[in-house]
């Protein structure tokens, strides 16, 4: 029976794509315990954005870090369980229509904008503040990330199977994209129509390519499927102050 959470993925990796049978596989903590982690896959994705005020289209660009297949279903099973309990306190601290950031609600951010234009318009006369935080991802705090995960877990310390999938988020490894597309034989199969792997581990480092590793106290690679639901944790504490700040 295939998990609910998993869904198949297509990209070339360190990895072949994998099946239902490894998702099923995930429910053991030691099978998580001893997986051998692959290092994420690193390039920069530019996105077009126009701004009215200069009226000119700029890029932005957003460093996207992204799991090899095998990674990538554990971090799945792992961010669908926190999800489900993050959800949960939403509901407990009343957050349900304010939190809307990386949640399946079945509407987009034009829907979302348009409620907050319209109960704006319905307060009328007021303030409407707004905010972008630049480099979100890459300055979460791992102790403020890790002492809300294990709150929200209930539980004291992490189990062995949460903290090496924690360390893996946070102690991230990458490879850049660029590095291997240059290579004469990885970038080749780069675009090859297979499901074969780019390379092996052991290839990657006979390549002497570099595997770089962050080593700084913050930060979490914005790509993998747990580092969305790691996002909303990390803010619940922010949530649910602002919320309790306006409805008074």
């Amino acid at each position: 029976m295939t998990p609910s959470w998993f869904r198949p993925r297509g990209y070339k990796h360190l990895d072949a794509p994998v099946g239902s049978a490894f998702a099923m596989k995930t429910a053991d903590p030691h099978f998580v315990l001893k997986h051998s982690w692959s290092p994420l896959i690193h390039y920069l994705k530019s996105s077009k954005r126009y701004k009215p005020k200069l009226r000119k289209t700029e890029y932005k660009d957003r460093p996207i870090m992204y799991a090899s297949h095998r990674d990538a279903c554990i971090f799945s099973k792992y961010a669908y369980e926190l999800n489900e309990k993050l959800e949960s306190y939403y509901f407990a601290l009343g957050l349900t229509n304010n939190v809307v950031a990386y949640r399946s609600l079945g509407k987009a951010n034009y829907n979302f904008a348009a409620t907050a234009r319209a109960s704006a318009n319905a307060l009328a006369p007021c303030v409407v503040l707004c905010f972008d935080i630049s480099g979100f991802f890459n300055h979460i705090d791992h102790k403020l990330l890790r002492s809300r995960l294990k709150r929200i877990l209930g539980v004291k310390e992490l189990s062995e199977d949460w903290y090496s999938v924690f360390r893996e988020v946070t102690k991230h490894k990458w490879i850049e994209r660029d590095a291997l597309k240059a290579h004469q034989v990885f970038g080749p199969r780069i675009s090859e129509r297979s499901s074969a792997p780019i390379a092996t581990i052991a290839e990657v480092k006979a390549a002497k390519l570099q595997i770089s590793e962050n080593q700084k106290g913050f930060g979490i690679p914005q790509g993998t499927p747990i580092s969305s639901v790691f996002a909303n944790l990390y803010m619940l504490d922010f949530d649910h102050a602002v919320t309790d700040k306006c409805a008074k």
